[in-house]
């Protein structure tokens, strides 16, 4: 079950000297951050019984080269 949403950051911009000018390369990509947890049933021999796992993604920008100006 999802808990919390935390949309991702505006984008990171950065200049790559190796590039041509004006142009521009995505090398990561924005993810949303999520809390969450997940419950399971386990059925076996000795039983039925749930066990709650928790966890956090944290957001992440996009991030794109740039050619200089």
């Amino acid at each position: 079950m999802i808990l919390s949403r935390t949309p991702h950051p505006a984008p990171k911009y950065v200049v790559n000297p190796k590039l041509r000018p004006g142009t521009t390369r995505q090398v990561d990509w924005a993810a949303d951050g999520f809390s969450l947890y997940i419950t399971r049933t386990i059925k076996d021999a000795s039983g039925v019984r749930t066990d709650k796992t928790s966890t956090v993604y944290k957001p992440w920008q996009a991030v794109y080269e740039v050619g200089p100006s």
